[in-house]
This record gives C-alpha cells, sequence and structure tokens, in this order.
C-alpha cells in the first residue's frame, strides 16, 4: 500500500512540471531557484499588452512648428514712447488708475497676413510665470491701429475677440505692480497669421492658450515696451 502511494505522488508531481514546462524545453536543476534571482529574466509565457490607443478627438501634445524666422511688425504708440513710462490712465483702475488701454498702430506685415493678435504681458509680475493683462485675436488683416480705449470693449474692433486675462475677464487690465517694485517691463507684442480666425480658443481662452494655437500660423512679429511703477 505505501509503495502505490509513492508511485501516485511521483507520477502527480511529473504530471505538475509537464504542465508548467513550456513546450519544447526541459525543467533543468536548480531551476525554480534561478528563476527567482535573475535580473535580466524575461516572461516568454504572457504576451507584452499593446500600446493604448490616443483617445478619439484627444489634442496634439504640441502646435504646429512656426516660420522659424518670422518677418518684423513695427509696432508704435501715440500714448507713449518706445522703453518710457506708461501714463496713469493706463493703469489698472483697481490700483487707481484709469484702466485705459493705449493706442497701438503696426506696419509691416507680409501680404499673406490674414488677421492679428495683439497681446500685453508682464514677465516681472511676482508669480513666476508672468502676467497677461490683455490679449485680441482674430483682429482683420485691413485693421493695423487700435485707438486708445478700445480694450475696454470684449471685441475692440468689428470681428475680433479678447481672451481671458489673469485678472479673471475678457477685456483690458493696464498695470499693477506691487508698490515699491522696480519698474515692471510692459510688452505690447502684434502677430500677424496666416489664417482669419484661430478656431480652436475663445473669450475664455488664456494668453498662454492663445500663444500655443497661433505659433503654426505665425507670418510676423513685433512689440512695443513701456515700463510701469507705483
Amino acid at each position: 500500500m505505501g509503495t502505490r502511494i509513492t508511485r501516485l505522488t511521483a507520477l502527480l508531481a511529473g504530471l505538475v512540471v509537464a504542465a508548467c514546462t513550456p513546450s519544447g524545453s526541459a525543467p533543468s536543476a536548480g531551476s525554480a531557484g534561478a528563476a527567482g534571482t535573475s535580473a535580466t529574466a524575461t516572461d516568454t509565457t504572457h504576451p507584452a499588452a499593446a500600446p493604448a490607443a490616443p483617445a478619439s478627438g484627444a489634442r496634439p501634445f504640441a502646435a504646429p512648428a512656426s516660420p522659424s524666422n518670422p518677418a518684423p511688425i513695427t509696432v508704435t504708440s501715440s500714448t507713449f514712447t518706445a522703453g518710457g513710462t506708461l501714463p496713469t490712465s493706463s493703469e489698472f483702475n483697481g490700483c487707481g488708475g484709469g484702466n485705459t488701454s493705449p493706442q497701438l498702430s503696426w506696419s509691416g506685415a507680409p501680404p499673406g497676413t490674414k488677421s492679428f493678435v495683439v497681446t500685453l504681458f508682464d514677465p516681472d509680475a511676482p508669480t513666476s510665470t508672468g502676467f497677461w493683462h490683455w490679449t485680441v485675436f482674430n483682429i482683420p488683416a485691413t485693421v493695423t491701429s487700435l485707438p486708445a480705449g478700445a480694450g475696454s470693449a470684449a471685441s475692440p474692433v468689428k470681428g475680433s475677440k479678447s481672451g481671458y486675462t489673469d485678472y479673471g475677464f475678457s477685456h483690458y487690465g493696464g498695470p499693477c505692480p506691487p508698490n515699491g517694485d522696480q519698474p515692471h517691463h510692459y510688452l505690447f507684442h502684434v502677430y500677424a497669421l496666416d489664417v482669419p480666425t484661430i478656431q480652436e480658443v475663445g473669450p475664455q481662452s488664456t494668453g498662454a492658450n492663445i500663444m500655443f494655437y497661433l505659433r503654426g500660423h505665425l507670418l510676423a512679429q513685433g512689440s512695443i515696451e513701456g515700463l510701469f511703477a507705483r
């Protein structure tokens, strides 16, 4: 009886080893220990999972490449001189100013221009990412200036739209640097695009979002800088 049990146990052990051994290979002495300690062992019994397909309608990770050398645009203002101090009239009304956007003019856009984007950005704001004071997009190519105060409207000129500023509204918001700071540099940029509208953005689009989508359509750009301190 004991002999039968011993034989049956051995037979079952052999069946288990055979079932767990890949076809065409034989177990070797010490294989169980080696499998547990090998740093380069590969699982050959389970195929690697296929990479997940991108979600339908997912946005690209990068905007199309823009021209490497966009043409220059000349930007001027009758409100202030380039590199000079912005008037108090342009200061944010929450800081005691008139919150009136300066007059801007531009020239030199290439023939293929179909629209313009105008932005006001303060790189010196104590946010680590700067501060967007004003963004206007879909400005028709026939428009080459904005009068003083145009920024108070959500649509400074017919067909255009204002984006979302870091103040939390969609119109011009003037300078308001912390008291005692060195003069901040306020950059008024004008961008010429090869499309009449940027389809992907709207009134709730931030400055960073607008800049992301205009990159692939940029033909020319220019800027004028004003300083302001309190």
